[in-house]
Order: C-alpha cells, then structure tokens, then sequence
C-alpha cells in the first residue's frame, strides 16, 4: 500500500472527503501545522 499525501482547498474539502469515501480510499485528518512552523519555513522551498 502507498501512502499520498493530498493538498485540498478549503472549499473543495468535503467533495473530495465524500469522494474518497465513496472510492473506499482510506483517509486520515491532517494534523495542523504550527503558525510557527509556517513562517520559519516560508521561502525555503
């Protein structure tokens, strides 16, 4: 088994959520990445 991980927008979330249900894809919740975290890694991609 491979694991993906999937970038959703907010708005699209629960359609892609139902879809994968649907498709039987087993799915986790995200956890959140920190505000920190977030401006420390800004620019470095």
């Amino acid at each position: 088994m491979r694991e993906v991980t999937v970038r959703i927008p907010d708005d699209k979330y629960g359609f892609c959520m139902e879809l994968f249900e649907q498709l039987g894809l087993q799915t986790e919740p995200a956890s959140e990445i920190p505000e920190e975290h977030k401006k420390n890694c800004a620019g470095k991609n």
